[in-house]
């Protein structure tokens, strides 16, 4: 069963004297990490926690905490004998002194007595720490029986996800090969003229150059072995998508290995068809991942480089760059989801203004002034948002009109107070705004 390293989950239980709830929160890691913050005073929970989490994970940062309360209600009063003695003590000097100058005293009652500060005290039974640690293990065992089938669950939704990816793919490929068959013709002029042009100057030319120019221009030509591998890497895919280990780390060389063929096949297409059916295959191949617990998102650029962003300076200035702890924030954010990553090296970085909206969420509407439209707003979504957003945006450009979509972004909800974000809890990041 395919797996994410990504999850939640939690457990809460209780007993005549405690109350515990146990949280499990996973994400991607290069192993297995784990970060156990646990409550002093049951011993020999560590360990326990740690056998029964590596028994069934192999990878990812996962942290553990367990949250440990006395219950209320169980403490059992209880007077203090030194302090009761005294009370009695000083009650009988007391009536003796009042005896002697003829005052009458009102008898005194235990309520009295048990009344006054100090006297009677609370104290919580002693724990059994041998059952509190089973009782407390028996709910962790539930809370990573949720973890693991919740890791399952965004496993198998992932691999639908690459699946489908693979699965189109292959269908540009048979494309690109299509097409590569119906260029044969033309492409065999092209060569018959490009070698006429070279066998014309060839006085003086020595054979063995000759010959690795023809056969350069052969190669140039010929994307059959782009085709070949494209076609293999396909295969491939489906194959490490059908075994039942983890596979993330070949996953990735593999998507390198189809940008590489697909690049490739562009660069020596010499045609229309072929060109549009290379060029398809890259918006498959290359995605924006994003990571909204850490605030990152990265992108690969064609040469290979990584662009990449993260959360907001908290310090405001008009300079165009982060300090360095906020940069040390978003490089630490990357690497917990792509940590082969941290051994990369950073060319340069730069910032800018965030046009942050009330609610967290943009505006894409038209303005009370003709012709000016907005679509502003984004706070950390814009880059991730453009083709959704340019959709919405053309949409209500050409009829004046918003977007299905986009109903929710009107600019007029913050005078009205109709349809905020907000409210709902829905917007980027509310709780700044």
């Amino acid at each position: 069963m395919r797996q994410s390293m990504t999850g939640f989950a939690s457990q809460s239980g209780r007993d005549t004297a405690h109350s515990w709830q146990w949280e499990l929160r996973g994400v991607n890691n290069r192993g297995l990490d784990l970060r156990l913050r646990l409550p002093d005073g049951i011993e020999g929970l560590d360990p326990l926690v740690r056998k029964a989490l590596a028994a069934r994970l192999s990878r990812g940062s996962v942290q553990v905490s367990l949250r440990l309360g006395a219950e209320t209600d169980v403490a059992v009063p209880q007077a203090d004998p030194d302090a009761l003695d005294a009370v009695v003590g000083a009650l009988a000097q007391a009536e003796k002194a009042a005896a002697r100058a003829g005052i009458t005293l009102a008898p005194s009652t235990a309520a009295d007595i048990l009344a006054l500060r100090g006297v009677l005290t609370t104290a919580t039974p002693a724990a059994d720490t041998d059952a509190l640690r089973a009782a407390v293990l028996a709910d962790f065992d539930t809370a990573l029986e949720a973890f693991v089938a919740a890791r399952a669950e965004e496993g198998a939704r992932l691999a639908d996800v690459v699946a489908d990816q693979v699965a189109t793919i292959e269908n540009l490929v048979a494309d690109a090969t299509d097409a590569s068959a119906a260029r044969a013709p033309q492409q065999a002029a092209r060569l018959n003229a490009q070698l006429a042009r070279v066998l014309e100057n060839t006085d003086g030319v020595d054979p063995d150059r000759l010959t690795q120019e023809l056969a350069l221009l052969a190669v140039r030509a010929d994307v059959t072995e782009e085709i070949d591998r494209l076609t293999g890497h396909v295969a491939a895919a489906r194959a490490l998508l059908a075994e039942d280990a983890p596979v993330g780390r070949r996953l990735d060389f593999l998507c390198q290995e189809f940008n590489r063929e697909a690049n490739t096949l562009c660069s020596k297409s010499g045609d229309a068809a072929l060109t549009k059916a290379g060029l398809a295959l890259k918006p498959v191949i290359e995605h924006v991942i994003s990571y909204g617990m850490g605030h990152f998102y990265i992108s690969q650029s064609d040469k290979g480089g990584l662009v990449f962003g993260g959360d907001l300076d908290m310090y405001p200035s008009y300079a165009a760059r982060g300090n360095l702890p906020l940069k040390e924030h978003v490089m630490e954010a990357g690497m917990t989801l792509m940590p082969m990553i941290g051994k990369a090296r950073v060319l340069r970085s730069w910032g800018g203004i965030m046009d942050m909206s009330p609610d967290g969420s943009p505006i894409i509407d038209r303005t009370h002034v003709d012709g000016l439209f907005l679509n502003c707003g984004w706070c950390y979504g814009g880059f991730k948002a453009v083709p959704a957003s340019g959709h919405a945006y053309a949409h209500l450009i050409a009829t004046g009109q918003p977007h299905v979509a986009a109903t929710g972004f009107r600019l007029d909800r913050f005078n009205t107070g109709y349809g905020l974000m907000d409210e709902e809890g829905t917007g980027a990041q509310h709780n700044l705004h």
